[in-house]
């Protein structure tokens, strides 16, 4: 009998995001948990575990061995999508990894990151960065959303290349487009944490009298913002 994979909040979340398809790959894979789980649930016929450090593959190979899926999910080792071929690229996912480090990844390999299906992307750091390489090179947003894993909060964001270049304010940038997803408590709860964390730095500048009006003026328009949006 097969034992199903658990999956952590913030992986079982990104499962319910990603499309079914012939190949899934998972770039930073770690444990393997979520081309385990998504073969196990018939999301994708097969996965590849793609991860640039040998330990991290190590533990992957354990739990794919553990979870009996030897036959569907491989593990390479290896840079981003450099490990893939082009007829390998089909769902992509990347979770776990800084802002910066995906948006090198999705611009060292462009033209194969252009043929996926879908890009299914949780960064630790830095959304901002990422949302804006992906509207400059052609990417659309087909959804994203926050989710809360104990104490933590990430954002998420599902993409597709369609070539259409488009230009996002620095909020959007930030926090997303909040029509692409349902509002809900954990999205209510991040704003506010998000809100009281800026009203705190700009409480902080005033008192140790330092000048940074821009951005003073930025966050008070993001206050502004996100106290608009919690009204709602």
């Amino acid at each position: 009998m097969q034992v199903s994979c658990p999956l952590p909040t913030r992986l079982k979340i990104l499962a319910n995001q990603l499309d079914s398809g012939k190949i899934l790959a998972d770039i930073g894979t770690d444990h393997a948990y979520l081309p385990i789980y998504a073969v196990q649930n018939k999301i994708v016929e097969r996965a590849i575990a793609c991860d640039i450090h040998r330990p991290p593959l190590q533990s992957a190979l354990i739990n794919i061995e553990k979870f009996h899926v030897t036959d569907q999910v491989e593990c390479r080792m290896g840079n981003g999508l450099a490990v893939l071929t082009d007829a390998e690229i089909d769902v992509i996912s990347m979770a776990g990894l800084g802002g910066i480090t995906i948006r090198t990844i999705l611009k060292e390999e462009y033209e194969k990151a252009k043929k996926a299906n879908s890009i299914l992307i949780q960064p630790n750091n830095h959304e901002a960065d990422v949302r804006l390489w992906l509207a400059e090179m052609g990417f659309k947003t087909l959804d994203e959303g926050v989710l809360k894993d104990r104490k933590h909060f990430y954002q998420w964001m599902k993409v597709k290349w369609d070539g259409k270049i488009r230009g996002i304010d620095s909020f959007t940038a930030h926090y997303g487009t909040f029509e692409m997803s349902f509002f809900d408590s954990v999205q209510l709860e991040w704003l506010t944490k998000e809100r009281n964390r800026l009203q705190k730095a700009l409480q902080g500048r005033e008192k140790a009298k330092i000048q940074l009006p821009k951005q003073s003026e930025d966050d008070e328009k993001t206050i502004a913002k996100i106290e608009g949006l919690l009204k709602k």
